[in-house]
């Protein structure tokens, strides 16, 4: 309950999600909006009243304010305007007067602060007797404790007057109570002048929706671009002359000295040649392109702008089933798909995390994949890179959506306290890549390597070409590929990226590439991640993600091949 624009709708938002049911009140056209919090376990159903001034009605909308307060063994959460703190506080009164159980939630302190006013929350709990929270509905500061606090008050026993320490009233007159509220905000609240400062701008700017967006997709669009402008310019500049230069001749000068002409030179430093390959496409391919993206990954996060992204894209999240909080593991998922599949159990429901980990299974490229896909089509075209992954996007919004629809259930409350802007460490942005680094080094490259081997076993053993005849229907007649990129589809099983990879090794057209980065983008899970799907969600699931995943790869390459045939 509160005043009209008290922030009181923001607040129903913030504590139900968007899955509200709007109705008339039972012989009224007055409306008001009814959902489900979930937190800690607990579902508690939450009314949004229509707005209102006072508890003796002036109009039709605060008599059923007042109605439906009187309706049910039940608590208000009174939405206060802390920057209308004397106007709000009339209501206040009048509920404590009631006798009725009460937190308030003093709102729009983000206002209240630019404007220059402070409000010692402490000390108005004093003076009023009942919980008060300091609150900023449309960004979520300070609703956990509203939360917590409001829980607190039914763990208790006895009556609500004991739950929440409150002092029993006599009922004033309007007189009185605006004798009270006097009081009260005298001692409460101090004013003083105060312009907003450039970090008080950008702060609004970038978490309101109206200029939150555009920003959002600015920060998104810069840090993908600067990724692959660091990548490229590492792998070109830096890896490969380094090992073209330094390390690659030696190689193959001791293997032909040591090692006779044959299949087993080949293996090691021919087409697929382990110790060329094994070496270059983890080290100079992927790293460059991992690295720059853990770099800008952890300045944002340490900024404190991820969880106002958060906050812009709970509703859009909203409609995939899951919340805002599930930008995190999206984003650790483009890193490193294990590392986000783990990072769901953050997630409140079984349901949000399933619909996490099948999207990123299914179309989210990890940073090493990022990077082999980036090679492939960056020197031959731009828009395709862009277009590979504006693809990858649809996709993810229209099946988050399907999932929504077939899974039971509903996206649980979004809560996230947000952090001021700040500086980033620089030794803090270091720990955090190294640690990701190293793990790279240690758990992917031996994998890429094992991969590569294989890849040089089946092309120099003739395996391959068996295979290819094989597969050529689907290789050739669907997806429009040469028969020999049948070799993508059996090492990227080991890890995604080499699906990629190996293509670079073939001459193909730019609308071959397209469609062969779209069926690695959308192929099988790496051999890593299908024992963490079989831990955290069973192995039925991991079996339908590895089937599904197949089709669905095959079935996006070849209708992009179809559409490349019909437009060329």
């Amino acid at each position: 309950m509160g005043n009209p624009n008290t922030g009181k709708s923001a607040m129903f938002s913030r504590l139900t999600g968007i899955s509200a049911v709007v109705s008339n009140y039972p012989g009224t056209t007055v409306e008001f909006k009814k959902g489900t919090m979930k937190f800690a376990g607990i579902a508690a159903e939450i009314i949004d009243v229509p707005g209102a001034y006072t508890l003796e009605p002036t109009n039709k909308a605060e008599e059923v304010a007042v109605d439906m307060l009187e309706s049910g063994d039940a608590v208000v959460i009174n939405v206060v305007d802390a920057t209308n703190l004397e106007r709000s506080l009339f209501m206040t009164l009048q509920l404590i007067e009631r006798e009725i159980p009460v937190i308030v939630a003093v709102n729009i302190l983000d206002e209240a602060r630019h404007m220059g006013i402070t409000i010692d929350v402490k000390r108005l709990e004093e003076l009023l007797g009942v919980p008060v929270v300091p609150t900023v509905a449309i960004t979520g500061e300070g609703v956990k404790e509203l939360i917590y606090r409001l829980l607190k008050m039914y763990s208790a026993k006895g009556t609500k007057q004991e739950r929440l320490n409150m002092p029993l009233s006599d009922k004033r007159s309007d007189d009185q109570r605006w004798v009270e509220i006097g009081r009260i905000t005298s001692q409460v609240q101090t004013i003083t002048h105060r312009h907003h400062t450039f970090l008080d701008r950008i702060e609004d700017a970038t978490i309101r929706p109206s200029t939150g967006l555009p920003i959002a997709i600015f920060v998104l669009l810069s840090s993908f671009g600067a990724i692959i402008g660091l990548g490229m310019g590492l792998r070109r500049f830096v890896l490969l002359p380094f090992f073209e230069g330094f390390i690659f001749p030696p190689i193959k000068y001791a293997v032909t000295a040591i090692v006779p002409e044959g299949i087993l030179r080949e293996i090691l430093i021919g087409r697929f040649g382990v110790l060329i390959s094994g070496i270059e496409w983890p080290l100079a391919l992927v790293l460059p392109y991992l690295l720059a993206f853990y770099i800008f990954l952890a300045i944002l996060e340490d900024t404190g702008y991820l969880p106002r992204l958060a906050c812009l894209l709970d509703a859009i999240f909203h409609k995939m089933g899951v919340h805002g909080g599930a930008v995190m593991p999206f984003l650790l998922g483009f890193g490193c798909t294990v590392c986000g599949i783990l990072s769901t159990r953050a997630l409140d429901t079984r349901r949000e995390r399933i619909i996490v980990a099948t999207l990123m299974c299914m179309a989210i490229p990890c940073a090493a994949q990022s990077g082999a896909i980036i090679t492939l089509l960056a020197e031959k075209s731009i828009i395709a890179v862009v277009m590979v992954y504006l693809i990858a996007l649809f996709f993810i919004l229209i099946a988050g959506a399907i999932m929504n629809k077939l899974l039971p259930g509903t996206a649980p409350t979004f809560l996230m306290d947000i952090p001021p802007y700040r500086l980033p460490s620089p030794k803090s942005v270091s720990k955090k890549v190294w640690m990701q680094m190293k793990s790279y080094l240690l758990s992917a490259v031996p994998l890429i390597i094992f991969g590569v081997f294989i890849a040089g076993m089946l092309y120099e053993t003739g395996a391959l070409y068996h295979i290819g005849i094989f597969l050529t229907p689907v290789v050739v007649g669907i997806l429009g590929l040469p028969a020999e990129a049948s070799i993508s589809l059996i090492i990227g099983i080991v890890r995604r990226e080499l699906a990629v990879a190996a293509l670079i090794e073939l001459d193909l057209t730019l609308a071959q590439t397209v469609v062969g980065a779209i069926v690695a983008l959308f192929y099988i899970p790496c051999a890593a991640v299908l024992p963490v799907l079989m831990k955290e969600f069973g192995t039925a699931y991991a079996v339908v993600i590895a089937l599904s995943t197949i089709v669905i790869a095959f079935a996006m390459g070849g209708m992009i091949n179809a559409a490349f045939i019909f437009v060329l």
